[in-house]
């Protein structure tokens, strides 16, 4: 592997990381575009149909994004770099795009099951500026240094860490919990924390359409 050159440059207490993360870069750039490939028909059918729409736009924005953010992290991995800085600041752009495009799309879905609700807007239109401003201020603190003797770059972690990944986690929680709540009111089946959690599970007793939210929204979650 390309990244195997670069190892004796690289202190000995992050080589097994910085190995394991060209191996975890492989699979998920790999896994992206092989199901981009297999998707794109769908969606160019879809938009055909429907336009360019809010939703179509900011879909699209979120998948080229997140395309962005996999090949600048492949390139911080395998190919010689001249300015470290320019490559950090287009990789923390195209993070920082992702995760808006990406949990926007799931604002638009719990605004839309709750039938733009103003209260659903406004509690889970904040929810999604915090997930966003968190995410951004890591984004923004990302810094890489230049490996010694190679043209390769390193990024090293920050202050804020954390704070992405609990921000994104109590978004997307309440996000699916609230629309699974929505969903789940409408089934055939006995109204209690049994039937409703079978229906999160199974989409037992659930009309079409909100199986395929429930089921949708359940693979995004997780």
């Amino acid at each position: 592997m390309a990244s195997s050159s670069v190892l004796p440059h690289i202190p000995e207490a992050n080589r097994v990381p910085f190995q394991l993360g060209t191996y975890v870069c492989v699979v998920e750039v790999t896994a992206y575009f092989y199901d981009w490939l297999w998707s794109i028909s769908d969606e160019c059918k879809i938009m055909s149909r429907a336009g360019l729409t809010l939703s179509v736009g900011v879909y699209l924005l979120s998948r080229i994004s997140t395309a962005g953010q996999l090949l600048m992290i492949a390139v911080l991995l395998f190919a010689p770099v001249e300015d470290c800085s320019a490559l950090i600041a287009m990789l923390a752009t195209c993070a920082a795009v992702t995760v808006a495009s990406t949990s926007f799309l799931f604002f638009l879905r719990v605004r839309a099951v709750y039938l733009q609700s103003r209260y659903i807007t406004a509690l889970f239109g904040l929810l999604w500026v915090i997930t966003v401003a968190f995410n951004t201020l890591a984004d923004v603190s990302l810094r890489a240094v230049r490996i010694p003797d190679t043209l390769r770059c390193i990024v090293y972690e920050t202050d804020y860490y954390a704070y992405p990944s609990v921000a994104t986690f109590l978004n997307d929680t309440c996000v699916f919990l609230a629309i699974s709540y929505r969903l789940t009111g409408d089934t055939a089946i006995e109204k209690s924390w049994r039937g409703r959690l079978l229906s999160i599970v199974t989409g037992k007793g659930l009309y079409r359409l909100s199986r395929a939210l429930m089921q949708t929204g359940f693979i995004y979650y997780l």
